[in-house]
């Protein structure tokens, strides 16, 4: 299991003193919150960059790292994996580092001191966690099972075309054989 907490741990130790203490204001699923000031200095400090990428690296269970800046430059045709991980960026609301995990591995995230609660989710952009059942009911939708790759991405425009509605953007696909 990855311990966000050791990242934390991990990322103040490189950055040392002359970064905020602590350095990571949070880390929320896999994504790091450095704290007011401390990225904008990493991102002008290379070598610390550098340090504290590979520190992080070392950690079991971690796969790779990806940087805001890399993620909001929209560069097309990136690996399934990174696709994914910048389909999930959003400017202003996601964290400054995104924490890419090793295939099947948890992150435990549970604050010090506090029950432990484990589980998953479909948060990593690897296709076994992409894949999702979906169960649909109701008007306009055509009685039987289907078997199509799916993921959540797809319910919306599907809502959308039951409904009338036109997207602006989509991500998802309309899961066209299930409609009547």
């Amino acid at each position: 299991m990855l311990s966000l907490a050791e990242v934390k741990e991990k990322i103040g130790r490189v950055l040392g003193p002359t970064y905020p203490d602590p350095a990571v204001a949070r880390i929320a699923g896999n994504e790091v919150y450095f704290a007011r000031g401390a990225y904008e200095k990493l991102q002008q400090d290379p070598l610390a960059m550098r340090a504290m990428t590979d520190a992080v690296l070392a950690i079991p269970g971690i796969a790779g790292i990806f940087r805001a800046e890399e993620l909001a430059g929209g560069v097309k045709n990136l690996s399934p994996t990174r696709t994914a991980v910048q389909l999930s960026y959003f400017p202003g609301r996601s964290g400054d580092l995104y924490l890419l995990q090793q295939p099947y591995w948890l992150t435990e995230s549970t604050p010090e001191g506090s029950k432990r609660y484990t589980g998953t989710g479909h948060g990593t952009p690897y296709s076994y966690d992409q894949r999702v059942p979906i169960l649909l009911m109701g008007f306009g939708i055509k009685p039987g099972q289907y078997f199509d790759e799916v993921t959540p991405a797809d319910i919306a425009p599907t809502l959308a075309a039951l409904t009338g509605v036109t997207l602006a953007t989509r991500e998802g696909q309309i899961l066209r054989a299930a409609l009547k």
